[in-house]
Order: structure tokens, then sequence, then C-alpha cells
């Protein structure tokens, strides 16, 4: 890791160099631009992509006028997100690390947000991580609109204020910064094949650390097919059943949103998605716990 301290790492995670990842980057580098044409002080940026060896060359050459980013290898053999995200924490030389993936592309004030939320929270050694808004998509088919709103549910009920500032209780990682001395102290289980970064939120806050959310630091998703979506979440319920306990799971998954529905918070079909997406999330679970058994 070298030595010099700059202000702002940011980690992408992918597979391979695609046309997804070149969005994704130039998205990136537009806010970056947006940011410094502000003014508003001298910042240092670097954007370190974590990718197979063998696409490196490829991506180097690519973006080789681009002298703040860098490309780090995960290796011949793919080991998974969390594995590729605790790669570029260790290779980062920033004061604040934030994450994105390789499929979104962020908002162009994406920068000026994270610094300067920090910079609000600064005087709270308390507050060491800023979550942001994670359930956009860049174009919507109906089954999207339906998934984004359950998305966006689920998160906004761990939204809590207090005084003007508000806190959330877990992270997602297409969309968060955290300070980088704090990270490297966790890092990110690589044991887990799903939900990684929401076990990294929870042992933020087991060990009294708060994160700040904000709603106005935005990234976009590429959109989902249903098949996607109904992966997604079965994965999501499989990572799950190593880290998390979910006390009275149906009151939380079922009953709860029967009543959003009566109380007319959402829609039928709404309510009726927002179910199938849970009964997935349980299989999942259940799969995992069968699997343990044996």
């Amino acid at each position: 890791m070298i030595n010099k301290e700059i202000d702002l790492s940011i980690v992408i995670p992918t597979k391979v160099f695609d046309q997804s990842l070149i969005n994704c980057l130039a998205s990136i580098l537009k806010a970056k631009d947006y940011y410094l044409s502000l003014k508003k002080s001298e910042v240092e940026i670097e954007i370190n992509v974590i990718l197979k060896e063998k696409d490196i060359s490829k991506a180097r050459d690519y973006f080789k006028n681009e002298k703040d980013v860098n490309f780090f290898s995960q290796g011949k053999i793919l080991r998974g997100e969390s594995h590729a995200r605790n790669i570029g924490i260790n290779n980062c030389c920033g004061k604040i690390i934030a994450f994105t993936d390789h499929d979104c592309v962020v908002s162009r004030n994406w920068i000026d947000e994270i610094l300067d939320r920090f910079n609000e929270v600064k005087n709270n050694p308390k507050v060491v991580c800023v979550l942001g808004n994670h359930w956009l998509y860049q174009t919507y088919s109906i089954w999207l609109k339906l998934y984004s709103k359950y998305r966006q549910d689920h998160a906004t009920e761990h939204i809590k204020k207090e005084g003007h500032l508000f806190f959330i209780d877990r992270l997602d990682g297409r969309n968060f910064a955290i300070l980088a001395e704090v990270a490297r102290k966790f890092h990110f289980r690589e044991d887990v094949p799903a939900e990684q970064d929401r076990e990294f939120g929870l042992q933020l806050i087991k060990r009294g650390y708060k994160i700040l959310f904000n709603n106005e630091m935005v990234v976009y998703h590429e959109p989902l097919t249903l098949k996607q979506i109904i992966g997604r979440q079965y994965s999501y319920g499989i990572g799950s059943a190593r880290w998390r306990t979910t006390p009275n799971w149906f009151y939380r998954f079922y009953i709860f949103h029967i009543k959003r529905f009566l109380n007319k918070e959402i829609s039928l079909n709404q309510t009726i998605f927002t179910m199938l997406c849970n009964v997935l999330y349980q299989l999942g679970r259940l799969k995992e716990k069968l699997r343990n058994k044996k």
C-alpha cells in the first residue's frame, strides 16, 4: 500500500471489464469534475477498480489517460464481492473510502454529498459512515417499479431522526462511504455469499458506531429482469442465514405489510409483490439452514 494519504478513495468491485464498468467510471469522473468545479476545497481523489486479472491490461489501456484510476487484481479465480472489497480497502490511500458497484452510475453531486456529510459530522467520533439512496434504477419495467418500491420501503423503515440528522442501522454496498481507519478494523466477511454489506453494517452498529443516511447521495442501478430479481431475493436469504436472526419474522415479513395495505400505505399489487419477495427470501434461508444440518 502506498504511504501517501489522499482525501477520498472510491472502490468498485467487478468481475469483468465491460460497458457497465465504463459507464460507472465515466459517471464517477463526471462527479469528480463537478466537485472540483465547485472550488470548495482542494482534494485528492483516487478510483480503485478490483477485477479479474486477465482484464486488467485491457482496462488500463482504455483508461490510460486517467491518472487517478487504478486497477487491482482479484486473482485468476474470482472469490466474490467481499474479497474484492477487502482488496480495495487494503490498497486505498484515502481518509474516506466510498463504495459503489460496477453496474451503477453515480449522480453528478455524489462526491460533493459524501465529502460535505463527513465534514458536517467531523466532530462526532461515533458517525463514521454515510449511506446514500441506493434503490433507484436507470430505467423501469413494471416489475422493477414494484421492486424499487419494495427496496425503498425496506430501507427507510430503518431510518431514525436525531435532531436535524437521519441515521440508519444498515448498509448497502452500492452506495456508502466510511472512514478508512474504521473500515480496516472490520473488512467484509468472505464466507457470506450475499448480504455481506448488511453484516458489515451490523458490526459497525454493534461496536457503537453510527451510520448517517443522506438521501441526496444517489446512485442508479442498471435495470434488472424479473428473473434477476427472483435470484437476488433468494440469494439474499441464503446469505442472511449465515449471520442474521430475525425475531418475530412472521409478523415482520407478512402481518406488518398487510397492516400497511389496510392503512392504504401501499397498493394491493405492492403488497402481493412484497409477500413474494419475502417468500423467496425465506426459501433461501431455509435452504441454507437445511444444508448446514446435513
